[in-house]
């Protein structure tokens, strides 16, 4: 990928993720997150802005089923190094904007507001 995300915008993505499913917020884990999802078919989820050893160690710790990791990184540069027993699923996008936004004057409903990065 071209263009990396930060840190600071994947957690905030990460929490509007689980306040849109009334699960509890992400929690620091090494250059990442993790939530505690608690579905039968997610238990949790791990998320890193990008690919580092963190990612790698917990493919490579994690041996039991519904625990989703994502990064933000093409397949094709981590898929060799993690074990078989990881199943891709389909590539999801984050909408980004690597430029400067310019918002005009707006005014929201009570109890709104809007955070610029």
């Amino acid at each position: 990928m071209k263009d990396k995300v930060s840190v600071e915008i994947v957690e905030s993505w990460l929490k509007g993720w689980c306040l849109s499913r009334e699960v509890s917020f992400p929690v620091p884990y090494k250059s990442g997150f993790k939530v505690i999802v608690g579905d039968e078919k997610q238990k949790e989820r791990f998320v890193f802005p990008k690919l580092n050893d963190d990612f790698f160690q917990l493919a490579h710790s994690i041996d039991e089923p519904w625990i989703y990791l994502k990064v933000s990184s093409s397949p094709d540069e981590f898929i060799e190094k993690i074990p078989e027993r990881w199943k891709l699923q389909p590539q999801g996008y984050m909408m980004t904007c690597f430029h400067p936004m310019n918002f005009p004057e707006i005014s929201l409903a009570k109890g709104y507001y809007l955070v610029v990065f």
